[in-house]
């Protein structure tokens, strides 16, 4: 596969079931609240659809998770040492919420209808528009296959598990329109720099080091650090000798942010105290690359491109 990806955004989830939003809550949390009161909503639908439950299992004990859309490449994910991880490539960073929210929808299902006449292909399960495959901890597996959308007595897909056909309330295919772009899990860049917290910043360019602490000059320089963006994945694994060699990552050209990070702490009654660490943060800036410049968080394996102008403004400093 071509390391090269780019995040796509992906649709908002509709969870099948209400209580498959707690279970997904305890295991990822829903990225808004907002996000939440419409999956609750579209749960109590889905719910009051269903006329019987065909699987309800602990989706914390699945290990092992496979799907597969018409006409793409199977996504065989499986845990290791408690996260979700690709079974083709340990280093590709899987998105953790996103392999939550397909497990829990999977884990529990409910039906309309049971389907006793015709075969698979009559109802597009032959060929089924997406084939899944889960394994527990217990060593059971089952494999579901959704067919065709039926418009009509309210809307439902075919559905096959184990054999067996039925049809199931809508909501359930949305969970695994992912592709290997969708599940990438990015790098995000700081959220808790406070500009009026930072000791300095600084920049360096070819080895040399620019120290910049007046108030101006931090507030310039912050402004244009909020520009990067981790968006365009140019290769989401690096290693050491990679991220130097192919990509000018070796430290040479840098921005150093030194800050004041507040830190909450609770004592025996309840109260709450905020004490100011002093830390840093630090981001690597690479070759240049078709206007635009290979850059990374020190701490990441996965290298981006970042606009060619935000890094030449920052590294103008220098001057």
């Amino acid at each position: 596969m071509n390391k090269r990806k780019k995040k796509n955004k992906y649709i908002p989830l509709i969870v099948l079931l209400a209580f498959i939003v707690v279970m997904a809550v305890a295991y990822t949390m829903l990225s808004s609240a907002n996000d939440k009161k419409e999956a609750e909503q579209a749960a109590e639908e889905a719910a009051a659809n269903a006329v019987e439950m065909i699987a309800e299992y602990d989706y914390t004990t699945l290990t092992e998770l496979s799907y597969r859309r018409a006409g793409s490449d199977p996504v065989e994910l499986h845990v290791v040492n408690g996260l979700w991880q690709m079974k083709s490539d340990e280093h590709f960073p899987v998105n953790q919420t996103v392999v939550a929210s397909m497990a829990g929808a999977i884990s529990t299902i409910g039906i309309k209808n049971h389907i006793t006449e015709g075969s698979p292909a009559d109802y597009g399960l032959e060929d089924a528009a997406y084939t899944i495959e889960v394994t527990y901890s217990t060593g059971e597996s089952h494999q579901y296959r959704i067919g065709d959308y039926n418009s009509f007595g309210g809307g439902a897909y075919y559905f096959m598990m184990d054999g067996t056909m039925y049809t199931i309330p809508t909501g359930l295919t949305s969970y695994f329109d992912y592709d290997l772009d969708a599940l990438l899990q990015l790098d995000t860049m700081p959220t808790d720099i406070e500009q009026d917290y930072i000791n300095s910043i600084t920049i360096t360019v070819d080895g040399a080091e620019k120290v910049i602490d007046d108030t101006n000059g931090i507030a310039a320089l912050f402004d244009l650090f909020g520009d990067i963006t981790l968006t365009d994945c140019a290769d989401y694994y690096t290693d050491e000798t990679e991220r130097a060699g192919t990509y000018g990552l070796d430290g040479s050209d840098k921005i150093v942010i030194s800050y004041k990070r507040a830190v909450t702490s609770t004592d025996a009654n309840g109260n709450q105290t905020t004490n100011r660490l002093d830390t840093s943060y630090t981001f690597l800036f690479g070759e240049e690359r078709d206007g635009a410049y290979y850059a990374s968080p020190e701490k990441s394996t996965i290298a981006y491109l970042v606009n060619a102008e935000t890094v030449e403004k920052i590294t103008a400093y220098m001057d």
